[in-house]
């Protein structure tokens, strides 16, 4: 056998190699988002950072959604100046209301929950980030069902992280008219994920994040998604008919 022949052999056994590893990965990622897709609830709770270094945003948040579009969102966390910088964002599965603070400045909104609203959120659990909709495509958007358009996988290694083991997964992802590659550490016991960094073209871990709590049908309470009265609106007081006079 030749020196080149060898080679060729070699080179040819690697190209097998990685083609099994992307099926493997696209394999393990569709399994994830399968879960996320056919859960009736999911609660999460996450930490993350977006931005270059020296003008990060750091976060922490909670995630409930359930059937019907029904969300709460809310995130706490601080700009690079340290100010607060926090949103939260309630949907009752009609109405969708979005309250920002920034810099001890607060308000608040109203508008339709739009129709997509659920499978954009379990869309960006797998696909993409969990805080990621909210800054880059928002949810007023009734796009397509499948909000994230996902190519070119691969395997990465496994990782042990305390008592987890993680698989990790990298692929591409379009979201909002923009390309992100992610690479995704996926829990192998649960399926789920677990974190994620995200490069944003030359931005290298321009979001970076970690899901410290995710748990699929847990009960919800019905009341998490109530729309609460805006600070200032009062209650209406109900109109009368003048009442007769006697007759004389």
């Amino acid at each position: 056998m030749t020196v080149r022949t060898l080679t060729l052999l070699l080179a040819l056994g690697a190209g097998v190699a990685c083609a099994d590893g992307a099926k493997e990965a696209q394999a393990l990622f569709e399994a994830t988002e399968a879960k996320l897709a056919a859960a009736k609830s999911i609660t999460a709770e996450f930490t993350s950072t977006m931005g270059p270094p020296g003008q990060q945003l750091e976060f922490t948040g909670q995630l409930l959604l359930a059937e019907g579009n029904t969300l709460k969102f809310e995130i706490k966390g601080a700009g690079p100046d340290g100010q607060p910088l926090n949103l939260a964002m309630t949907s009752n599965g009609t109405t969708t209301r979005t309250t920002e603070e920034e810099s001890g400045r607060s308000n608040s909104n109203d508008r339709p929950t739009p129709e997509n609203l659920g499978a954009l959120m379990r869309g960006a659990l797998s696909s993409f980030s969990v805080v990621g909709p909210v800054f880059l495509l928002g949810p007023a958007s009734n796009d397509d069902e499948k909000p994230f358009q996902t190519t070119n996988f691969a395997l990465g290694a496994k990782e042990q992280e305390g008592e987890r083991v993680l698989q990790v997964v990298e692929f591409d992802t379009s979201a909002g008219g923009q390309n992100f590659h992610i690479k995704l550490w996926i829990d192998t016991v649960s399926g789920l994920p677990y974190k994620r960094v995200i490069d944003r073209g030359e931005q290298k871990a321009a979001i970076q994040e970690t899901v410290t709590s995710l748990k699929l049908d847990a009960e919800i309470p019905a009341d998490a998604f109530k729309l609460l009265r805006l600070e200032g609106e009062g209650e209406k007081t109900p109109e009368h008919p003048p009442t007769p006079k006697p007759a004389k």
